[in-house]
């Protein structure tokens, strides 16, 4: 696009604005990121039963991990059943978001039931939701009590 101008400098300055404006056009657009969970197309499509859909991942998820020295240590942001199932998001946009996701999980499970931590590297059986909580607060450094429940749990 060229305007007729007179004057150099403003010739030149509305060339600036113009490849400006161009670049805060292209810094703008959405690019399209593909998603880390696996999609109907990464399957095969011969048959749908659960055996093939196992047999489909990749042999990198099948392998077995090097062991740990210590229990993995996570920020509030983290859900402690996801982070161990490669298959579900783990990582939240706020610690609000991660603790809501993981009381999702607590709901299916009677609060005084033994709960097991869900790293192996524990190999502990939790007896309750509270239990749990301390557990992933002492050593996996998350914290899912809230405030008041903190303060009702004496922590």
């Amino acid at each position: 696009m060229k305007l007729p101008t007179k004057d150099p400098l403003e010739k030149e300055a509305l060339d600036h604005r113009l490849a400006l404006a161009s670049a805060l056009i292209d810094l703008g657009r959405v690019m399209k990121i593909p998603s880390e969970r696996i999609s109907g197309e990464d399957l095969t499509t011969e048959s749908t039963s659960p055996m093939s859909v196992t047999s489909a991942q990749p042999d990198e998820e099948s392998s077995t991990p090097e062991p740990r020295a210590s229990p993995i240590s996570l920020t509030n942001k983290h859900c402690l059943f996801c982070v161990f199932n490669s298959h579900h998001q783990c990582y939240f946009s706020t610690s609000r978001k991660a603790r809501e996701h993981f009381e999702k999980y607590l709901r299916s499970i009677g609060r005084e039931e033994p709960i097991p931590c869900p790293d192996d590297f524990c190999q502990l059986v939790l007896h309750g939701h509270q239990e749990l909580k301390s557990h992933a607060a002492q050593v996996h450094k998350v914290r899912y009590f809230t405030d008041v429940q903190r303060i009702r749990a004496g922590f």
